[in-house]
């Protein structure tokens, strides 16, 4: 054991773990050193490692208006830093800089957090030591607001630039569509070095000898280093795939059974894979579905209205595509605007090719405008989008044409294409629309009109909005449709700027604003770029299997609560409510440490009816809120979003009724997402942080497993997972039901 190992292996967070852990751990530790005044961390750097001063001494601090610098504390020999960002994510708060000549041990979070789950003492340390500091930090507004300006300060709060990947790693993407196979090699240590192509299929003999010419084309280009990832774009993943997946043979297999449900690209994708695998057998191979971001649209958006039968049985439904492209365009205009991505209400549209818009209500997609395939939707160079099913019946009744020569039509011959008798290129209609061409221009027309439709539609369905997206080739490069679909758009606070959309100005994120400065709503254009998010969402799916592993290993029964309707009530409404100077009365306590069933209830009042004796939650908050299931809001007569706690911006409202009189809430009312409490110790156990998004599996009479699950920590909580009532009725929970984590399924 050397000199350092011995040090750290006495250190109070480090004593607990095995001789053989501790040693496995040192070995992928990073020994660096740094002179007097050297930054070791900056301010706004996203958290990534665990941090030990193995000599000298080290400072936190912040530098004031003026230059001047503030010292927040020193960091000795022995000093751990880092940590917080370990169950947080959050970035580092503080720059931490070396006061004195220091050698520093840096040990990335993932290898810590794998050993760490093996020591339940160092668990149960740091866990405490992480409690104490998060209770000291609610109350200190100093604190908050440096970790907000670090939050805002980031650069790439998502990762798109795939920097900072330790370590670094060759990711080949390959999207094999029908007619051609398109692939990006990126390095994710040089950034200048990306390898883009594109094979016609035409041009070879399959699919097959597409992607082969992609492999020789690289070995050309000097491209001929192992591949350390190859990330393949499947088209279709219905309800099965709500993320990024590694692909085994069974995954393989479940890909090539949905081939006959829709038409679309997943048997090119199959077959990508399959030759992919064969070319580059020491990769892992992972699998980014299109249809994955729009998994978060609820029933109300994604049924059609036919037999329900025909979805129980045939999963016949809206599915949404192009989910990749919508992602990349909402982060990147997230990290522009330089607010949280959960806070905010985004319209994207992808206009290319094919065309589609998407609906984004803090960070879940709501709606979309495909559907079951890719031709539902906007007005697309040959796909006719929104259709009456019986043009499809004539076609086949009364012109004899075969389901093949239909779906031919549809695909191939309509659209932009149909209405001009020209091409479904726009750029070539806008050329002959300014030439005269009266077809050309009605294609044009037509096509203004539905985007304009949709996104008026949906920013109704939003209840406002704070951007307004624009990616794809025709978004970005046509500025003339950007403005004919902003037209009269004024009163939703929609307003381009003439100049700005004829010419939009990139800064250095990629994003140019072409919203005037009046406009309350931020126009955005952003070049798209599915092969980078492609390679991201793989990245991160390999860095989740360490996580994976950590939760499946613990086995720790997780108690399922079900939550009722209930209110929590501000000390201003309860006192309109109850009368001056009253005190909540406890009836229960729950399971969550402070909070209690009260004796007093309310009813609520909505336009369409009301609901008697809806429990009181106490204690008081600073603002009153309501959390009802899916078919309470139908019975009060309004729409209500599924949100996390407290996220109360642009929800509805009800009259809530008490004793003493009435108060109507002008927003509070919400259907609470799905969410697992945890302690800090129990989210380091199980390796998880704070807003990671989880499935966990139920057992019981009707075993099954609840997706989109957010994780929240907090000091005060003790480990529980709440589903609502209607939830907890159709899978038929009952008292002392349990669940398991299964896998993590995002992370902010």
């Amino acid at each position: 054991m050397d000199d350092d190992l011995r040090f750290v292996s006495g250190l109070p967070l480090f004593k607990s773990f095995s001789g053989e852990a501790l040693t496995a751990l040192w070995a992928n530790a990073e020994i660096k050193t740094y002179n007097t005044g050297g930054v070791i961390i900056p301010f706004g750097q996203p958290g990534q490692n665990l941090g030990v001063i193995l000599s000298g001494m080290a400072e936190a601090s912040i530098s004031e208006d003026g230059g001047e610098r503030r010292r927040l504390g020193l960091i000795e020999r022995g000093g751990v830093f880092g940590e917080m960002s370990l169950l947080t994510g959050e970035p580092t708060s503080a720059d931490v800089i070396a006061v004195e000549p220091c050698r520093v041990a840096l040990i990335s979070h993932d290898v810590f957090s794998r050993y760490l789950s093996q020591s339940p003492a160092a668990i149960r340390f740091l866990g405490r030591l992480l409690s104490e500091r998060l209770k000291a930090r609610q109350d200190d507004k100093a604190s908050l607001d440096r970790l907000d300006r670090a939050r805002r300060s980031v650069a790439d709060p998502y990762g798109l630039r795939l920097e900072n990947v330790d370590p670094p790693l060759r990711v080949l993407v390959l999207d094999c569509q029908a007619h051609e196979v398109r692939c990006a090699l990126f390095h994710t240590a040089n950034a200048a070095g990306t390898i883009r192509e594109r094979i016609p299929v035409a041009g070879q003999s399959d699919h097959r000898a597409a992607v082969r010419e992609i492999h020789r084309r690289l070995r050309t280009a000097g491209a001929g280093a192992p591949v350390d990832v190859a990330a393949h774009r499947v088209s279709f993943g219905g309800e099965q795939y709500a993320e990024a997946v590694v692909i085994d043979d069974a995954m393989l297999r479940e890909i090539a059974a949905t081939e006959d449900v829709v038409e679309t690209n997943n048997r090119f994708n199959r077959i990508g894979i399959e030759v992919g695998r064969e070319i580059w057998p020491g990769a892992h191979h992972v699998a980014v579905f299109d249809t994955a971001f729009h998994h978060t649209m609820p029933p109300h958006a994604y049924l059609y209205g036919i037999p329900y039968e025909l979805y129980e049985k045939d999963r016949l439904r809206r599915y949404g595509y192009h989910g990749i492209s919508h992602k990349y365009a909402s982060l990147k205009a997230a990290a522009h605007l330089k607010r949280p991505y959960g806070e905010l209400k985004l319209i994207t549209c992808h206009l290319g090719g094919g065309a589609s818009i998407c609906a984004i209500d803090h960070g879940r997609a709501v709606d979309t405008s495909m559907g079951l395939s890719p031709i539902e939707g906007l007005l697309m160079d040959t796909r006719p989008g929104d259709l009456d099913p019986l043009v499809v019946t004539h076609l086949v009744g009364k012109k004899r044409l075969s389901s093949e020569e239909v779906i031919r039509i549809l695909e191939e011959e309509s659209g932009l294409k149909g209405i001009s008798g020209i091409s479904g290129n726009m750029m070539e209609l806008e050329q002959r629309a300014q030439e005269g061409n009266r077809r050309a221009v009605l294609a044009i027309s037509v096509f203004c009109y539905r985007l304009r439709k949709y996104i008026g539609s949906y920013f109704a369905a939003l209840g406002g909005l704070d951007a307004l997206v624009f990616t794809g080739s025709v978004g970005v490069e046509a500025q003339e449709i950007r403005w004919r679909g902003c037209q009269g758009l004024s009163h939703m606070g929609i307003v381009i700027d003439e100049a700005l959309n004829r010419a939009p100005r990139f800064g250095p994120d990629d994003v140019a604003d072409i919203s005037q400065d009046l406009s309350r709503v931020k126009a955005l254009v952003v070049p798209d770029d599915t092969e980078r998010m492609i390679a991201r969402d793989a990245i991160w799916a390999l860095g989740y299997q360490s996580v994976q592993e950590i939760m499946r290993s613990r086995k720790k029964p997780i108690p399922i609560g079900v939550s009722a309707h209930h209110v929590h009530l501000s000390s201003e409404d309860l006192r309109q409510l109850h009368g001056e100077g009253y005190e909540l009365t406890v009836h229960a306590d729950l399971m969550q440490p402070g909070q209690f069933a009260c004796k007093e209830s309310v009813t609520l009042i909505g336009p369409r009816d009301s609901i008697p004796r809806v429990r009181i939650l106490g204690p008081v908050r600073s603002t009153s809120q309501v959390e009802i299931s899916r078919t309470e809001q139908f019975k009060l007569g309004i729409d209500v979003p599924i949100r996390q706690s407290g996220d109360l911006d642009g929800t509805p409202g009800v009259t809530l009724e008490g004793p003493n009189g009435r108060v109507k809430l002008r927003e509070g009312v919400i259907c609470a997402a799905r969410h697992v409490h945890m302690a800090p110790e129990d989210a380091l156990s199980f390796g998880v942080r704070d807003g990671d998004v989880v499935s966990i599996r139920i057992e019981g009479e009707r075993s099954l497993t609840f997706g989109d699950v957010i994780v929240r920590v907090n000091p005060n909580f003790a480990l529980e997972m709440h589903v609502d009532t209607d939830e907890a009725n159709a899978a038929m929970i009952g008292q002392g039901a349990v669940g398991y984590l299964e896998n993590i399924q995002r992370r902010r």
